[in-house]
């Protein structure tokens, strides 16, 4: 029986690469393993503080929407035009971030300069045809 050098070791047995130098300015945490979150999910956006403004519901999620309601966001609030956040919505926003403030209890009749969120949605081809338009269609009447 022969044994093979050290030179000769098959790939399966390689001793494992050394591990990565340490740094000084690293965090401890940073090499650690993950750590399971019990949060609520993550969204597009940082926070909400930009809430209530059209370059957020462009940018949000159905989820994000969701979790600035949970944290306690007005969804009746006013913008500088008195617009809701279901009319910004509507008019920059997807069918889902509309259902969610629906769901939410979003007043779908309530509107700035006598327009209704729908007469948004009507402009918004992300909204038009989908299921949050005719909920909105739906709350005229």
């Amino acid at each position: 029986i022969s044994i093979p050098r050290p030179s000769q070791r098959p790939a399966w047995s390689a001793d494992p690469p050394p591990p990565p130098p340490k740094t000084s300015h690293a965090s401890p945490l940073a090499t650690s393993a993950p750590v399971l979150s019990l949060s609520a999910p993550t969204h597009a956006q940082s926070d909400c503080g930009a809430w209530n403004t059209a370059s957020f519901f462009e940018a949000a999620t159905r989820t994000g929407v969701e979790c600035c309601i949970a944290s306690g966001a007005d969804t009746e609030a006013r913008d500088e035009y008195g617009g809701t956040p279901l009319r910004l919505a509507a008019g920059s926003g997807t069918a889902g971030t509309v259902n969610a403030l629906l769901a939410a209890g979003a007043d779908a009749e309530r509107g700035a300069d006598g327009g209704t969120p729908l007469d948004h949605a009507e402009e918004n081809e992300a909204a038009e045809g989908a299921d949050a338009y005719w909920r909105l269609n739906d709350a005229r009447f």
